[in-house]
């Protein structure tokens, strides 16, 4: 899967509101990645390039490439231009409420979740040859890795949902804007296990209980989780760090 691109945002992940589709799916990484970082006693995150960004990483709408690098859409990274290669980079603008991607030598966009695109009339700035596809984006769920001791983090487009690809799957809910996308952390088992998506400070080590789970039935004394004004459902901040089932 191709990583998402995106900005640093205001830490509270339920006061940021991305205006565009492309700009929620790509800034999707970055956020996942400040969870933690936003909260005391947390190490902060690293900054970009504050001229844009640097080659390997995340680049899309709102944030471009330093130093002559692309925005290559096949991997959501900043790349060197390979002359002889065909390629795609995301362009912000152009297709409405579409996504735009200026293909170079002959390419054309190769998202799997970007259908029906077309041609479209070139932008003035383009370069000779280039052509601007506008596409639609498919809304789906992307698996972005362990989510703790027992879990994968699946992320959603809303209102998709996990379970809408695999039934089995029991999920809590890490944070949910309902206007955007969603963060869940899945099992497909029922259990409490050690999270790592989101942190507790001094109140704890972040659990995530999922299914019919509680705390009490792990011996753990829990209060709630991070971000519970942002829709998070099943997350806890527990005291004691007893073993997951």
């Amino acid at each position: 899967m191709s990583p998402v691109r995106g900005r640093r945002p205001d830490p509270r992940v339920a006061d940021v509101r991305p205006v565009h589709r492309t700009w929620q799916r790509r800034t999707r990484w970055a956020l996942s990645a400040l969870l933690l970082a936003a909260l005391p006693g947390a190490a902060a995150a690293t900054s970009g390039c504050s001229n844009g960004a640097g080659q390997g990483e995340a680049c899309g709408w709102g944030l471009g490439c330093a130093n002559g690098l692309v925005c290559m859409d096949s991997r959501g990274t900043c790349e060197p231009a390979i002359a002889s290669s065909s390629y795609c980079e995301l362009r912000g603008t152009g297709c409405g409420s579409r996504d735009g991607y200026l293909c170079h030598g002959g390419g054309t966009p190769n998202d799997p979740y970007e259908t029906g695109c077309t041609a479209a009339p070139s932008p003035d700035d383009a370069a000779p040859g280039v052509t601007l596809y506008c596409c639609t984006y498919v809304p789906h769920c992307g698996d972005y890795g362990p989510c703790g001791d027992a879990g994968r983090n699946l992320q959603c487009d809303d209102p998709v949902i996990p379970q809408a690809s695999d039934p089995s799957l029991e999920c809590a809910t890490i944070f949910s804007r309902g206007d955007g996308w969603s963060s869940y952390c899945c099992a497909q088992h029922t259990a409490c296990f050690s999270a790592i998506l989101f942190g507790c400070g001094d109140a704890g080590q972040s659990y995530a209980c999922v299914g019919d789970a509680t705390p009490s039935r792990y011996q753990l004394a829990c209060t709630s989780g991070a971000y519970d004004d942002a829709g998070a459902r099943g997350t806890y901040c527990c005291e004691s760090d007893a073993g997951s089932n």
